[in-house]
Order: C-alpha cells, then structure tokens, then sequence
C-alpha cells in the first residue's frame, strides 16, 4: 500500500475543509454526534475575558479568616482548589487558599476577603482577552469537521477496498485532533466562566501561635 496516501489525502481534506462547500454533502454519524462546543457556538460578539486575583492579607486568625472564606467562595457557587494553613510555637501562622469563583462573584468575594483583613498587602486584578484564542479554536473545530465529513463521503463513494486502511488512519488521526481542539475550547470557556481567586492569610504582628 502507498504509505503517502494518508498523508496527502489529509492534508488535501484539511486544506479543502476551509473553503465552503458549494453542494450538499453526506453527515457523517462523527458529524451529528457534535460536542457542546460545536452544537452551541459562543457568541463571540463581545469580548471573553478570563479574569484573576490575587490578595495577601494580615488578619487576626488565619485559620477562622480561611474558614470564613471558604463558606463564602462555596455560597456563591464556587470551588476550593486548595487550601492549608501553617502554624508553629513563637511564629506568626498563616494560611492559604486558592479557588475557583463564578466570574460574576469575583469582586464581592474580594470584597468579603478585604472585610476580614487588618492590612492588604497585596491586591492585584488580572483579565486576559481569550476572545481570538476562541474564535480560533472554534474555526478550526469547524475545519476539522468538515475534513471528517468529506472523510467520511470519500470512503463511501469509494470503489478501492485497499484504500480502507487509509481511511481509517486518517479518520483517527482527525478525531485524535478533535478531540484536542475540544479539550482546549473547553478549559477556555471554563476559565471565562469561573475566575481565579488566591489568597493568603498572614497572622497580624503581636498575635504569635504559642502552643
């Protein structure tokens, strides 16, 4: 069998995918069984940030403050990565956490964190556009599909049984990418949706852990 077929055919389907087609053409059953990501494109009309912060605060008690912010990071619907607090005879103990918030509730959990403090140290607000890095991920999901369904019509239209075996290489080398591409799409959107919120805790001067 030519070992270049696999090649050139799935280079001429991926390359042939990004021009739109001019026919009607054959669904594969890969095709109909689409993911969320590609059943429900996002709407990519406004911009899609992924936003972050990070406080070091002095308080009273780091081990009641971490308690206290975890209530409310799982209150507004989040999740606690990690968290751990430290403490050791004649040391100041402190304690950290690091979650996952709605990206709606990010500022009011802020505001809760800064309500429990004696002094911020540290108060940093991060946002990173991922509009394009989405937009590019869903156009190549859309190529990748399409290459799948032209894949799929060329083994049926096909009248050389020797070609099986290529197009079985190819169609696993495609949804191997697929796969990939929705993997990525996925972490994206969900970084959109639940924003980063680290925190540490140092225990306020004068109130030193004694066992």
């Amino acid at each position: 069998m030519n070992t270049k077929l696999p090649i050139a055919l799935a280079a001429f389907l991926l390359v042939s995918s990004c021009t739109p087609a001019t026919g009607p053409s054959l669904t594969s059953p890969a095709a109909r069984s689409t993911s969320p990501a590609t059943s429900s494109p996002l709407d990519l009309t406004f911009r899609r940030v992924a936003h972050s912060t990070s406080l070091t605060l002095v308080v009273d008690d780091p081990v009641v403050a971490l308690s206290r912010l975890q209530g409310a990071v799982l209150e507004a619907g989040g999740f606690v990565l990690s968290s751990s607090s430290w403490a050791s005879p004649g040391s100041p103990a402190y304690s950290n956490l690091s979650a996952r918030v709605p990206a709606g509730s990010l500022f009011d959990l802020q505001q809760v964190a800064l309500g429990l403090s004696r002094q911020v140290q540290s108060n940093s607000t991060y946002g990173q556009d991922v509009t394009f890095e989405v937009r590019q991920l869903q156009q190549r999901l859309e190529a990748v599909t399409r290459a799948e369904d032209q894949l799929w019509q060329s083994a049926l239209d096909g009248s050389d049984p020797q070609h099986g075996s290529s197009y079985s290489l190819i169609h696993d080398l495609l949804q191997r990418e697929k796969a990939d591409i929705e993997r990525q799409l996925a972490d994206t959107v969900d970084r959109v949706a639940f924003a980063s919120l680290d925190v540490t805790l140092n225990q306020a001067s004068g109130q030193i852990f004694v066992e």
